[in-house]
């Protein structure tokens, strides 16, 4: 392959004739090879023509769809501001329930006063029983700590 000769003023002057050996060497093809290209080609832009059109016809589509959901957003939002300001306040806000009290366990410390399983039955129970009481985990492990004494408190506490 020779490479193409660098472009110069000469090159650029229409007036000048441009040696044949410059110009890169086209191999001739047959008719039919060239009616078989040309076939090719329309063929694939046709299908190029085809897939546009597809994906013209998918945007049009997916656009209309946004707009309607767009709509139904927009009215759902009209609805929902107009029962709020019409809703009575005393219906919106429910009155706060108050979990059971469950007395507090008796400290386990060495389990001779009460045995490990049924002192971690219990506090399960309580835990469970006052949730709203002991919402996170650093809650009740403090408590659970507050209810340890002696050797049980100190395998606890780092």
């Amino acid at each position: 392959a020779n490479p193409s000769p660098p472009i110069t003023e000469e090159v650029l002057d229409p007036g000048h004739q441009v040696p044949q050996s410059s110009l890169p060497q086209v191999e001739k093809q047959s008719p039919v090879q060239d009616v078989v290209i040309f076939n090719n080609l329309e063929t694939e832009r046709d299908n190029l023509l085809d897939e546009q059109d597809r994906q013209s016809q998918e945007i049009t589509t997916l656009t209309q769809e946004r707009d309607d959901i767009a709509r139904e957003r927009d009215a759902f939002a009209v609805h929902a501001t107009r029962q709020a300001l019409t809703t009575p306040r005393s219906a919106t806000v429910p009155e706060p329930r108050r979990a059971m009290k469950i007395p507090d366990l008796p400290l386990f410390s060495d389990g001779k006063n009460i045995s490990f399983e049924d002192w971690v039955l219990a506090m399960c129970q309580k835990l469970q029983a006052n949730a709203d009481q002991f919402a996170t985990p650093a809650v009740r492990k403090a408590y659970i700590t507050s209810r340890c004494e002696g050797d049980a408190r100190r395998h606890l506490t780092p």
